[in-house]
């Protein structure tokens, strides 16, 4: 029998390795750099081209609305109580319509059109 190679592997290397996956997967990420904005002044914006067509305070209200989104998904699928966990995929699944029906009556169309684009 072949033993398993993670059992060689210190638990301290693997959590090192997946750390500086994270972070490498956040520089360029649209949401991460749109909540650096919330703590940048207004003359430090970079040029992007979302902030040249979409009014500062919808840029705000859009990043709130998905961390607030992003906060539920991660207290249901942190919770130690396992029938909170069962509600994550129901939650996940319901993330669509609250963009496709509620975000729109909170932001107009055209701005989530620059929002949604990849920069």
């Amino acid at each position: 029998m072949c033993p398993l190679p993670l059992q060689f592997i210190p638990v301290p290397v693997l959590d090192g390795l997946f750390i500086c996956m994270a972070i490498t997967a956040l520089i360029g990420n649209q949401l991460f750099e749109r909540t650096l904005l919330l703590f940048t002044e207004q003359a430090a914006y970079p040029p992007s081209h979302f902030l040249r067509r979409v009014p500062q305070r919808k840029v705000h209200i859009f990043t709130c609305l998905q961390l607030l989104q992003v906060l539920v998904l991660c207290a249901l699928g942190f919770n130690s109580i396992a029938y909170a966990k069962l509600g994550f995929p129901v939650i996940l699944l319901l993330q669509m319509p609250v963009r496709h029906l509620l975000i729109p009556k909170v932001i107009n169309e055209n701005y989530l059109d620059a929002l949604d684009k990849p920069m």
